[in-house]
């Protein structure tokens, strides 16, 4: 067992053996981690730790306060150690360190699926077919057969055998009961199916055959109702969209987490590989301006092994990120996913728009019905306003015109009168006088008869003004009216004509 372990052991768990054997010393030492623990040992004044780069004295008190090397290799051992579990338990390689986030614990399916097995193994077993020698197997399609309904029987009928209950019979096993032999039934003669004899032939009459009539053509279905059932469907379809959408929302959230939890496991083996990297910088620099041989020698020494170092580090970080890049992938097809959820809720909330257009199209023919009544009772109206209206318009130019000639009888009669007025300034004949008088008093008399009728037309003219505005009013609003109901029929025609549905009531 132990070599079996040994050999399913990748290079994360060996390097995780490699680094439990040292308890003492930190997995991995930072640049920040020793200057921290100098700084912790008071190795290290406060004066001189001031004397570094700014940004290198934040990153060590960052890191001192996260717990410094000594944090860091404790999360590395957790990980080896978790990594060693799950290689020992599943033969599944180094590679898959995602398994380290899953649960080894069976969940709630897989339990409820072994006690089904098991259930289902012990009702095969109680199903015993029992004969007369005992119990044995029960063949495979065959099933218990009734007991007769009545006890009489079963007590009168010798061909019914009746199993004695065994003692140590297991509760909830169902006996089986013998079945009565079969009884062959008595053959018929022809004569018991004939209706008469023929010449001393037996013949049978044969029924006579009724044409049964159709069945009745089931009902059209009303579109109301099918119209209610779709939407019905479709709103129970967005209701269980959410459900949907958060389960893989809980899914991208853990894989989330997961890929959190590799990043913080890389940070440290970054930073290392970044140091090691800046220490080769300067190693080839010194290598490049050292003349002396064996310093030279001592320079590519230092830089071989801290190569060798960037190399194991570089091989632990592509396992983790070869881990995220999947996870990441992961994600994205949930979110892509979630997506599809989206655009079907869109697709859905347009089919329920398009459902509403329907319902209001297949009542818009009872709508339609009650304008096209509605506009024929306003067209009625308009009829005897229009008439009327032509009416008045024709009193109003007849006593226009009669207005017109009055005021010209008045200008005659005013022009007759200033002449008898100078006639009668001018003479002195008494008599002569007294005819311009009378003349200029039956002018008078004239112009008051012109006068009082231009006031009878002139009243007769205003009420027909009037009469004519209010006409105009009562019109006006009838106008409006009968193009609001135009409309309205215009606009359930349209939408009749986009919806192809069946307008039957």
């Amino acid at each position: 067992m132990a070599e079996h372990s040994q050999k399913k052991q990748g290079p994360v768990t060996k390097e995780a053996d490699a680094l439990l054997e040292d308890l003492d010393l930190p997995p991995i030492r930072t640049l920040q981690g020793d200057l921290a623990n100098l700084l912790e040992k008071n190795k290290l004044t406060e004066g001189d730790f001031k004397k570094l780069d700014k940004n290198l004295r934040r990153e060590t008190e960052s890191y001192r306060k996260k717990g410094g090397d000594k944090k860091a290799g404790d999360m590395l051992k957790l990980f080896a150690e978790e990594t060693e579990s799950v290689t020992s338990k599943k033969d599944t390689g180094p590679d898959e360190i995602s398994k380290l986030f899953s649960s080894p614990k069976d969940t709630f399916v897989d339990k409820a699926s072994k006690k089904a097995r098991i259930d289902t193994e012990k009702l095969k077993k109680n199903l015993i077919y029992e004969s007369g020698d005992g119990g044995g197997p029960l063949p495979k399609g065959d099933s218990p057969k009734p007991a007769p309904k009545k006890a009489e029987e079963e007590k009168t009928d010798p061909s019914i055998i009746l199993p004695q209950k065994n003692s140590k019979e297991k509760e909830g096993q169902t006996p089986i009961v013998a079945t009565q032999s079969p009884i062959t039934p008595k053959k018929e003669s022809p004569k018991d199916h004939t209706d008469g004899i023929v010449g001393g032939t037996p013949v049978r009459t044969l029924p006579k055959i009724v044409k049964k009539p159709p069945p009745p053509p089931p009902p059209k279905p009303n579109p109301l109702v099918e119209l209610e059932k779709e939407r019905m469907r479709i709103q129970n379809e967005l209701q269980s969209l959410p459900a949907k959408e958060q389960v893989i929302d809980q899914n991208i959230q853990k894989l989330n987490e997961q890929k959190e939890r590799l990043t913080n496991f890389l940070n440290p083996l970054v930073q290392k590989e970044a140091e090691i990297e800046e220490r080769i910088t300067q190693i080839e620099t010194q290598e490049a301006q050292t003349p002396d041989v064996a310093t030279r020698k001592q320079l590519e020494q230092t830089r071989w092994t801290l190569e060798d170092q960037r190399r194991e580090t570089e091989e632990k970080r592509w396992q983790a990120d070869q881990e995220i890049i999947k996870l990441q992938k992961d994600i994205e097809e949930a979110a892509g996913r979630k997506q599809t959820f989206t655009n079907k809720r869109t697709s859905l909330e347009l089919e329920l728009t398009n459902l509403d257009k329907k319902k209001r199209a297949l009542l818009a023919e009872k709508e339609l019905n009650i304008l096209r009544d509605k506009l024929e009772e306003v067209e009625t109206m308009k009829e005897p306003l229009e008439l009327e209206w032509i009416s008045l318009n024709e009193r109003k130019e007849r006593d226009t015109s009669d207005l017109t000639r009055l005021t010209n009888e008045e200008e005659g009669v005013l022009a007759k009168l200033r002449d008898v007025e100078i006639q009668e300034r001018e003479t002195s004949d008494p008599n002569q006088r007294h005819s311009f008088e009378v003349e200029r008093w039956k002018t008078e008399e004239a112009r008051r008869e012109i006068e009082k009728n231009k006031w009878s037309l002139e009243e007769e003219l205003e009420n027909i003004t009037n009469g004519m505005k209010e006409l105009g009013i009562k019109y006006k609003k009838v106008l409006e009216a009968e193009a609001l109901i135009e409309e309205k029929i215009e606009e359930l025609e349209t939408l009749q004509s986009e919806v192809e549905v069946s307008t039957n009531f």
